[in-house]
């Protein structure tokens, strides 16, 4: 069924069920528009789960809902989710090096800051070290931050994130670290933007050795699509100069053998379409086919069996930088 075909039926189709449909729907939109008019004019924000709870049993069934609701609308104005004051929970992590000073709120987060001051009041400025959750506003504001930052590196996985948090690498290495949690979201992405903006420095991503893990990568270094967000928004946050630190298939040497798998054909497909991406590098492609003609991939834990122990990713990460052994 064409477009048009697909209007027709939805317009002629005048049962009660259909009729109750669209009237929901209408209902579930103009409560996303009179709530972010609210919000717009007092300078607020809040989360998609707070929306759906003002309006649960009303306007939204449920928060899939509310979420669709929010996703028609965005793309009706054409315009991101962040500018209407709706933003996700904080789901990605940051942490910034001793050498970095971190303006903060009452509430011991993240200051925001914006042109001619902070958003809110700074209750104090602590040196970094501390892990963050990162604020949805970094989409919109910069974070409070001065000092120096010898590189950002961006992390694929929470639990990989926390062992070099842990191990001391800010400190040792005086970067700053961020994670997503794997594919990141909007705000992960504006803050590794605006990390690598604010302090002029390098952009690394540790990954799994596997297609999934260099998409992520690409993520923050190419940018994602989605169809509420703008080009412009788009472009903004796209680290073009991020570089893949690894676990590259040329590093697969210091893995364990028994802590490989083969792809699988999910796997295939995946580095097959990136071999044949015309945005790709040519490094990064050169790896994509190197996965498949391998036929192997590795987690970022194998390192813990290839005889560091839980030191093993940090001696991996040390080595690299220390020989510039990085994709661009």
């Amino acid at each position: 069924m064409d477009a048009a075909a697909a209007i027709e039926a939805l317009v002629l189709d005048t049962t009660p069920e259909a009729a109750e449909r669209r009237v929901r729907r209408i209902v579930a939109e103009w409560s996303v528009l009179g709530l972010a008019h609210q919000l717009l004019r007092s300078g607020r924000t809040c989360t998609i789960r707070d929306l759906y709870y003002c309006g649960a049993g009303t306007a939204f069934r449920s928060q899939e809902d509310a979420g669709r609701a929010i996703q028609a609308v965005c793309n009706i104005l054409g315009t991101h989710r962040h500018r209407l004051g709706l933003h996700a929970s904080a789901r990605g992590l940051v942490v910034l090096p001793p050498s970095v000073s971190v303006g903060r709120d009452a509430q011991g987060s993240i200051a925001a800051h914006r042109e001619g001051g902070s958003a809110e009041p700074v209750a104090q400025t602590t040196p970094g070290g501390k892990t963050d959750f990162i604020p949805s506003w970094v989409v919109s504001m910069a974070p409070l931050v001065s000092g120096r930052v010898a590189f950002v590196l961006v992390v694929e996985k929470d639990c990989i994130f926390h062992r070099l948090a842990q191990d001391g690498l800010p400190q040792k290495s005086r970067c700053a670290m961020v994670t997503g949690k794997g594919m990141p979201d909007l705000a992960a992405r504006a803050m590794t933007w605006r990390l690598a903006t604010r302090f002029k420095c390098p952009v690394v991503a540790l990954t799994d050795c596997n297609p999934s893990g260099m998409n992520v990568a690409l993520a923050y270094k190419l940018a994602c699509k989605s169809s509420t967000l703008p080009s412009a928004d788009e472009e903004q946050f796209k680290v073009s100069q991020l570089a893949w630190l690894g676990l590259s298939p040329f590093d697969l040497d210091v893995v364990d053998p028994s802590a490989m798998l083969p792809l699988s054909s999910r796997d295939r497909t995946l580095a097959a379409n990136l071999a044949a991406r015309d945005s790709l590098p040519p490094s990064w492609a050169d790896c994509a086919r190197e996965m498949l003609d391998a036929d192997r991939k590795a987690e970022l834990e194998s390192l813990y069996t290839s005889g560091g122990g839980v030191g093993g990713v940090m001696a991996y990460v040390l080595r690299k930088l220390r020989d510039q052994e990085w994709l661009l």
